[in-house]
């Protein structure tokens, strides 16, 4: 008997396999090659109210709501006041607990304290043992404790943890929050995974293929808002640096009122895709990560409906991503798609034929001041892709592929082909929503402040193409002159730079020499580089500082002050003792191009010299002897 169970669920892990796709370290639990943990441990019930179950979900109060596809049940379960412990024959241990919400779709896992020690693994799996999550590891553990499942097929998981005994007293996690899936879970309906509607055109089809890396970098959004959960869409998105870090744009109607600890425990899902044009037969097994950080947002009601977040984990080279681009350009885009998860089903792709419009949110008029693009989806060969719930937040790409919105809602269905959707301005998003930081896209997308108007997006395995320089010094006397040395990555075969305030002021180069500066101020430097192919830019502004002339130094007597050919008059000069106590101060109205200061009368020691201009301000140090 013992042999014929343990042959029988191998068979069972070879015909099914199992849904390994949280960043895990795979493997299978002990019990299922051990028929001693298969049967006596303890199994308890979570009980859902099911009058949290709305049947209008989608609007609430006018404005736009995420997909709700459940809620969560509070919980307190730890290895120490639940479950059972079992001690193997090397004298580890196993602690296994059943929990059941009778009548879900799925259920998924939210830990709070999730500290796993080293050499100890968890997974979970549901009741019939085809989806298996895991192994997680200490590898999982965050500084914030908190940790959350993709969602488990069933109304039953099990959890399975095994440990050292020397660390078997260690409670390595709560498990705070049961959440109940009671509609599109992806595991409820016969003919597709979460029914979205029969008009829509899964993303590998023919209309796709000329988007093959935009569609790595969507994903769906399994959000958590309190004690609810929803679907919605985003996207990665690169930034000036190119440097992948992971910034997630979606909608900020996706989660308005989640917390911290809700952020971090998002689910992300990216790869959730039928491999070719037809609805699949069993569910694609999906990458998924855990946990975000907010960075950025516009209000729902009042701004363009944006949130960018950053992920608490990079994402795995493995996961084969793709970073989008993007197209902060106020200039409509004639055609495009939308890429996005309706109904939070696989990954599908909308086209339009027609130039965006500027719009306000729900209007069907016209508004070039508008925070919003109106889009109307057009027929392609194998339907006509449109918009749902669980869709918010997914962007619409331009004729080049790049972002150039976020989407807020809209009457479009399969039974509304024709409606509007509305996706809030990329152009609007970068900085005209607020005056903080926490209001704009520009200082996370932008932090080198290179002023470009689009970007390329980027993956793991691309050459880089980035411009980068430096002179060999930043501060330059009047009338003198820097060397540029380019720095750019990724064979650049063309050069044009620009000097603000040099001679010359542009140069093709590649390193361009004695760039002579003859009036004080600060000075933008830009570089744009190309192969032929692709070009990128870089603006580092106030990157040369033009200061004037002093001497001779050290001095006892007469110090001159030399401010170049050009007559000035907009200064103040202001002399100050060592401990920053002001002595004299001259405002200068006629135009000038020297000044004598009379320092015979101080004493032996260090002073300094602030020269303020409408176009800098510079501090000297000036020693008397």
């Amino acid at each position: 008997m013992r042999q014929f169970s343990y042959l029988l669920i191998l068979s069972f892990l070879l015909l099914f396999g199992t849904a390994e796709s949280q960043i895990s370290r795979g493997g299978y639990p002990k019990s299922f090659s051990n028929e001693k943990l298969q049967f006596d441990f303890q199994r308890v019930e979570v009980f859902a109210d099911r009058s949290l179950i709305s049947s209008n979900e989608k609007i609430e109060e006018g404005e736009p709501t995420p997909h709700k596809i459940g809620f969560t049940i509070n919980t307190d379960f730890t290895t120490t006041n639940s479950g059972t412990w079992y001690t193997l024959a090397n004298g580890d241990k196993v602690w296994k607990l059943e929990i059941k919400s009778s009548g879900a779709e799925a259920l998924a896992i939210y830990f709070e304290d999730f500290k796993l020690p080293d050499n100890a693994e968890l997974f979970l799996y549901n009741k019939d043992k085809n989806q298996v999550i895991g192994a997680f590891t200490i590898e999982n553990n965050s500084e914030n404790g908190y940790f959350a499942t993709e969602l488990i097929q069933g109304d039953v998981v099990i959890f399975e943890y095994s440990v050292s005994a020397k660390n078997d007293k260690q409670i390595p996690f709560t498990i705070s929050e049961v959440a109940y899936v009671y509609k599109d879970s992806g595991f409820g309906h016969l003919k597709s995974f979460n029914g979205s509607g029969n008009c829509e055109v899964n993303i590998n089809c023919v209309e796709g293929q000329d988007w093959q890396q935009q569609k790595r970098g969507v994903a769906r959004i399994q959000l958590k808002q309190g004690g609810g959960l929803y679907w919605c869409t985003g996207s990665l998105i690169n930034n000036t640096r190119n440097n992948y870090t992971p910034y997630f744009l979606t909608a900020n109607h996706c989660g308005t009122s989640s917390s911290t600890a809700d952020y971090n425990q998002w689910v992300f899902y990216f790869n959730y895709e039928s491999p070719d044009c037809d609805d699949p037969v069993n569910e694609p097994i999906p990458n998924t990560l855990t946990g975000a950080s907010l960075i950025s947002k516009a209000e729902t009601s009042t701004g363009s409906d944006f949130k960018l977040l950053l992920l608490n984990d990079n994402v795995p080279e493995d996961y084969n991503p793709y970073f989008n681009g993007w197209n902060k350009s106020l200039i409509s885009s004639n055609e495009g798609v939308g890429i996005h998860h309706p109904e939070g089903d696989i990954k599908k792709i909308s086209h339009y034929t027609s130039p965006l419009a500027s719009s306000n949110y729900d209007a069907t008029t016209d508004n070039p001041n508008g925070l919003y693009w109106r889009v109307v989806w057009a027929e392609t060969a194998n339907g006509h892709g449109v918009t749902e719930g669980g869709s918010s937040g997914s962007p619409i790409f331009d004729s080049d592929g790049l972002i150039v919105g976020t989407l807020t809602g809209g009457r479009a269905s399969c039974s509304n082909l024709t409606e509007p959707d509305y996706y809030g301005k990329f152009s609007y998003s970068w900085e005209l929503n607020g005056v903080t930081d926490d209001k704009k896209l520009k200082p996370w997308l932008d932090p080198s402040n290179t002023g470009v108007e689009d970007l390329r997006g980027i993956s793991y395995d691309d050459i880089l193409f980035i411009p980068e320089f430096k002179a060999d010094t930043v501060v330059v006397p009047i009338g003198g002159s820097l060397n540029f040395i380019d720095l750019s990555v990724g064979n650049p075969t063309q050069w044009e730079w620009t000097f603000e305030g040099g001679i010359p002021g542009s140069s093709t180069q590649q390193m361009p020499q004695s760039i002579i500066y003859q009036a004080l101020g600060q000075y933008d430097v830009s570089l744009r580089i190309s192969d032929g192919l692709k070009s990128e830019n870089i603006l580092k502004e106030s990157y040369v500082k033009v200061v004037p002339i002093i001497g001779p130094l050290p001095s006892d007597d007469i110090v001159t002050i030399y401010f170049g050919a050009t007559p000035v008059n907009d200064l103040i000069l202001t002399l100050y003792d060592e401990s920053g106590r002001e002595l004299e101060k001259h405002s200068i109205e006629t135009p000038i191009k020297f000044k004598n200061f009379n320092l015979g009368r101080y004493s032996s020691g260090y002073y300094f010299l602030k020269v303020e201009s409408s176009k800098s301000i510079t501090l000297h140090k000036i020693v008397i002897y």
